[in-house]
């Protein structure tokens, strides 16, 4: 009997110990949980913060494991009591992160147990410059590298493509159009009843001269003339206004007169200018000289319909080629029998019957860029812009424009497309400049962008 009941205790020693150890392996000694599984940062989202827990059943030591240079955690190593949590900040760092979804991964251990949570996410790589505000006009000077623009806010804009700085000075008038002299030294602004002289190398205003006409668009000559194409609306057939900028002389053009919402642009000459109709069909093509300072008609193009033009036009660097906005492409020469013949087309993408709304010509880099318009709306640029070799006018590629991202004020956003407005090619021929303009089909305000990319 007293064995027996010295036995009995050592018995239930026996049954602890055993339960013990059974508990020991219904519960690891070290398990690692978090609150999530998966983090997303959104577009404008670079921090969060998790839990991590400790559910065994004594201390450990953790840390973190990641192969992305992306992703830092504060902090980032500790010990974690039984049952005791921390919260950790997670951070990320976009860089190097192409644009769109990406996915990562981090690990947390403490050894013996591993937790892998996924990163998501989506990236914006910005690759344009937000300008505060709207564009009227823009030109580009290649004898400067510089581009010149006229605001919504009365405002002369100039950007310098070397530097990457911008200028701004505030108009005394609202502007219309613009023309930058060729030498690149000075603009003159358009306005109505008015037009403006500025010098651009410190944005101060020389003088403001009264016409008696509202400007439409205007040239400047290297003759220090201005030529102004009166606005649509002043009585159909109108004459271009010459004004001597020394003299501040007003001279009506000889010749034929010319339908107003005429658009000119300067022969690379210097002698000519070349002017296209905008508010009749079909618009022809026509030919003034300013050799002698005031402007005389020449003559208008052999075509009347036959070839699209669609009501502008822009001529190449080296003065032989007329590109149109109904994509068609004519011979420059001084010679009429061989001057605005048709020379061929460049390729709208498949896009039937769109139209050319922006365009630069580069000798340089033996391209034309063109931005074409969608196929609903022609006076609507798109996001896509076609490169040709300026030799044979063949198809070279295809770029497309950024978009515009919009946040949302929580830490998403969304993004829009782009219109391309203008296009401008540097002198090297190297770089090319955009204007963007958030897409008319979006709910938001207008809104516009610089785009610099080089030339392929």
């Amino acid at each position: 009997m007293k064995k027996n009941l010295l036995l009995f205790p050592l018995f239930m020693l026996f049954l602890l110990i055993l339960t013990s150890c059974k508990d020991d392996e219904a519960v690891p000694d070290t398990t690692i949980g978090t609150d999530v599984e998966t983090i997303f940062f959104d577009y404008f989202q670079n921090e969060t913060i998790i839990r991590l827990r400790n559910n065994g059943n004594r201390e450990f030591r953790w840390n973190y494991i990641t192969e992305s240079p992306n992703i830092s955690i504060n902090p980032d190593e500790g010990n974690l009591g039984r049952g005791d949590a921390i919260d950790l900040t997670i951070s990320l760092d976009r860089e190097g992160l192409a644009n769109g979804s990406f996915e990562l991964t981090v690990d947390f251990t403490n050894g013996s147990d591993r937790k892998q949570l996924t990163v998501e996410g989506v990236n914006y790589v910005e690759e344009t410059v937000n300008l505060d505000w709207n564009i009227i006009d823009a030109e580009f000077n290649r004898q400067t590298d510089a581009m010149v623009m006229i605001t919504e806010s009365n405002e002369l804009v100039k950007y310098d493509a070397a530097t990457r700085v911008f200028q701004s000075t505030a108009l005394d008038l609202p502007g219309n159009c613009l023309s930058i002299s060729p030498d690149g030294n000075q603009v003159v602004v358009g306005h109505k009843s008015f037009i403006s002289l500025y010098n651009l190398s410190n944005l101060s205003e020389v003088k403001i001269i009264p016409i008696s006409t509202s400007a439409f668009d205007i040239v400047f000559a290297p003759n220090n003339w201005a030529y102004v194409f009166p606005s649509p609306g002043y009585g159909g057939w109108v004459h271009i206004h010459g004004i001597d900028l020394d003299s501040e002389s007003e001279e009506f053009h000889t010749g034929f007169l010319i339908n107003d919402g005429t658009k000119g642009k300067l022969h690379p000459n210097g002698i000519n200018i070349y002017g296209v109709q905008t508010d009749v069909f079909p618009p022809d093509i026509e030919k003034y000289s300013i050799s002698e300072g005031n402007a005389e008609y020449l003559y208008e193009s052999p075509y009347h319909g036959d070839w699209p033009i669609a009501g502008d036009l822009w001529i190449s660097d080296d003065g032989a080629m007329l590109f149109t906005k109904g994509a068609n492409v004519f011979s420059s020469t001084s010679n009429r029998d061989t001057d605005m013949q048709h020379m061929g087309n460049l390729y709208n993408g498949g896009l039937n019957g769109a139209h050319v709304l922006a365009l630069d010509h580069s000798s340089a880099a033996n391209r034309i860029y063109a931005v074409f318009s969608n196929t609903l709306n022609f006076d609507v640029p798109t996001n896509r812009v076609q490169v040709f070799d300026s030799e044979s006018l063949w198809y070279h590629s295809k770029i497309l424009l950024p978009d515009f991202l919009i946040p949302d004020g929580q830490g998403g956003g969304s993004l829009y497309e782009s219109e391309g407005h203008y296009v401008f090619i540097n002198a090297n021929g190297d770089k090319c400049f955009f204007l963007l303009k958030i897409s008319s089909n979006s709910d938001i305000l207008e809104q516009w962008s610089l785009f610099e990319t080089n030339v392929d």
